[in-house]
């Protein structure tokens, strides 16, 4: 016959919880899945000969029992900075997150190695640094996020692509119109950029400078600058057709 173990195990605890619901009979609508688990974990050690009492203790009741479960949790964080890995519990949670960390570092890893989109690369170096599909509005940003990539509307990308533009240069001061053009040089839109360039400095306290201070999508205040920027777009209206 194999040999019995009988073992106390004292949880600190607070009200509404699944030790309570299975110690107490407390009525909850949570922790189903953690109290069937539970039950069956304990089921399946009883039929091992290994008895498990479970016995809740209120927190914050001022008793011996509280007491020693809170020098019990201390040695046992104590230790736990001393087990090995294979030690170590995972939960589901952890399992996912490890998942996730290896995915985006591979990811970047070959975001780094590619050959291919080398100019959107520069304002977004980082695949875990997410952006709002949406922000401003999905047309505004659209419209960005062309600027970023390169393939945008102005003339030297359009003349590429599009047979209808016989050229590349600006229709208004005949210089070479690509995305740097647009945003710094072109003296059409010098009342809208000195207003865009004035309100970025109030924000940021520094001028723009140059695509990067404009287009990284994880600068400081890059939500107010995408909506800056959204502004001189619309005010400009290089691109409403």
């Amino acid at each position: 016959m194999p040999e019995t173990y009988i073992l106390d195990l004292l949880f600190p605890n607070y009200e509404k919880t699944a030790l309570g619901i299975l110690t107490l009979n407390w009525k909850s609508d949570s922790y189903h899945q953690t109290v069937n688990e539970i039950k069956g974990k304990i089921k399946n050690l009883n039929e091992h000969g290994i008895l498990i009492n479970l016995n809740w203790t209120p927190g914050h009741a001022n008793i011996n029992g509280n007491d020693e479960a809170d020098s019990l949790a201390k040695e046992a964080a104590k230790e736990a900075e001393t087990l090995a890995v294979d030690d170590i519990v995972f939960t589901k949670q952890d399992i996912k997150k490890a998942a996730r960390n290896s995915v985006t570092k591979k990811w970047q890893r070959r975001w780094e190695n590619s050959n291919a989109g080398r100019h959107y690369f520069r304002f977004h170096p980082e695949v875990k640094n997410k952006v709002k599909k949406d922000f401003p509005s999905k047309r505004m940003y659209n419209i960005i996020n062309s600027l970023r990539t390169g393939y945008s509307k102005v003339n030297a990308y359009q003349f590429i692509i599009n047979q209808h533009i016989n050229s590349e240069t600006c229709d208004h001061c005949k210089q070479k119109e690509n995305v740097q053009h647009y945003l710094f040089e072109c003296d059409l839109y010098s009342d809208a950029r000195d207003k865009l360039f004035h309100q970025i400095y109030f924000i940021t306290g520094q001028i723009p400078t140059d695509l990067d201070n404009l287009l990284t999508i994880n600068l400081p205040n890059a939500e107010n600058i995408n909506q800056l920027l959204a502004e001189y777009i619309e005010e400009t209206n290089r691109f409403s057709g």
